[in-house]
């Protein structure tokens, strides 16, 4: 009970440390001093405001060559927390499984000395952890921020995307002011920076959450303007916005009668998917959402039971089934780089049913069997939903569900027959993606 005392203690305190050091900032001032850790405030003017323990410094943007953030203290301090609560977890855990039960396999309590037992292992355990947790926390890298290269309204831009995670002030002087971003198209889009990729890319939310990124190639300029209209978008005629694309892959687990190895059952088991989608934003945090999905399902062989004395030999095909689909997507972003999105889908399933070769070699009977494969189509939906990290990758699930009909054609010994039934088939997909 003191040791354990002791490490809630222990990461308490390193907790309070962590928090309240965030001093890891170093800003490089060209052709003059490094400002070292410091605190980024915020953005005053054309100055960016920084503070060391001691005073407060106002730096020209356009003096600013590098803003550099080291993680090593955060990360190693979280590092040693998780380490030691884990190890210590994990330690208890063990001592558990080793001590509890006495060499006949009957339950006992424990005695002191099984409670010192107890005590070392968590001792030992968040000792392992703690070093595990501490080199993880040095093998983290720093973030920089090359601005030599950019223009004023440029370094504006990316300081103030930095705040903005920060959890900083942007502005004292004009908090009413928001960003605004003319295109070289003609269009104009008034909101908050959200992110900014430098030589890459900006990403800018509007007042009623819808995200827009552009590429800076694709940006006129962008200024600070007063807040004088309730309009946030004014796209240039005849010029909507851009489609997205992406791609996706996963697994696909069945559900229900899709994977019951009843007579009913298409004894379908877990298999894969991949697929494509396209994106259209249409108003606000809502858009289209039409994407083609492949899918392919084993079979349980084990399902087709035959006497022993057949001496049967299965050879099974996979189900493989393809879906196009079309609906909506909707959603926004919860944090600067993560953004949740719910979708509902309407389409068809198009599904080719498994062959089956069968081959009987038992002293009584002689002969082979074979099951063709047939494809049956049928209305399907799919509703789901996930995240988005960074605007371009994916995590999502989805549950889609439709009940083909097949022609089943049976085959052997000369003769054959077909018979026509509908198989249910409900597929959990958990998938993984990326946008471009």
């Amino acid at each position: 009970m003191k040791s354990t005392l002791f490490l809630v203690a222990a990461t308490l305190v390193v907790l309070i440390q962590s928090s309240a050091q965030n001093n890891n900032w170093s800003v490089s001032v060209k052709n003059g001093p490094i400002y070292d850790n410091v605190s980024l405030q915020a953005l005053v003017g054309d100055s960016l405001s920084v503070r060391d323990s001691m005073q407060t410094y106002m730096l020209p943007i356009a003096s600013i060559a590098k803003v550099v953030r080291d993680e090593h203290g955060s990360r190693v301090a979280t590092g040693l927390v998780v380490g030691a609560v884990t190890g210590s977890a994990l330690g208890f855990l063990a001592a558990q499984l080793l001590d509890k039960k006495s060499p006949s396999g009957n339950y006992y309590y424990y005695s002191s000395g099984e409670e010192n037992n107890k005590t070392a292992y968590m001792l030992v355990g968040g000792g392992v952890g703690s070093l595990v947790g501490l080199f993880a926390g040095l093998s983290s890298v720093t973030k920089t921020y090359n601005l030599q290269k950019m223009g004023l309204e440029e370094r504006r831009i990316t300081l103030e995307s930095i705040l903005w995670k920060e959890g900083r002030q942007l502005s004292h002087a004009q908090p009413e002011q928001r960003d605004v971003a003319y295109l070289k198209n003609g269009s104009i889009i008034r909101g908050t920076i959200f992110e900014v990729i430098p030589d890459s890319t900006v990403t800018i939310q509007t007042a009623d959450k819808s995200m827009f990124k552009f590429k800076m190639t694709e940006i006129e300029k962008i200024t600070k303007e007063v807040s004088t209209t309730d309009s946030t978008i004014d796209f240039k005629k005849n010029d909507p916005p851009k489609p997205v694309f992406g791609v996706y892959a996963g697994l696909a687990a069945p559900a229900g009668e899709f994977g019951a190895t009843d007579l009913n059952g298409g004894a379908a088991k877990t298999g894969f998917c991949f697929g494509g989608e396209m994106s259209l934003q249409t108003t606000a945090g809502i858009g289209w959402l039409s994407s083609l999905t492949f899918l392919f399902n084993g079979v349980d062989a084990s399902s087709l039971v035959l006497p022993d004395s057949f001496h049967a030999t299965v050879d099974v095909g996979p189900w493989f089934l393809i879906m196009p689909m079309t609906g909506v997507r909707f959603g926004g972003p919860i944090s600067p780089n993560i953004a949740i999105f719910g979708l509902g889908q309407i389409g068809l399933l198009i599904g080719n049913s498994p062959e089956i070769n069968m081959s009987i070699n038992s002293p009584t009977a002689r002969g082979s069997v074979k099951v063709a494969s047939a494809t049956g189509t049928a209305f399907t939906f799919a509703v789901g939903g996930g995240l988005i990290f960074n605007n371009n990758i994916t995590a999502g699930a989805r549950y889609l569900h439709g009940e083909p009909e097949y022609t089943l054609t049976i085959s052997g010994n000369g003769g054959s027959v077909s018979s026509k039934g509908k198989q249910s088939t409900s597929i959990f997909q958990i998938t993984a993606g990326y946008n471009f």
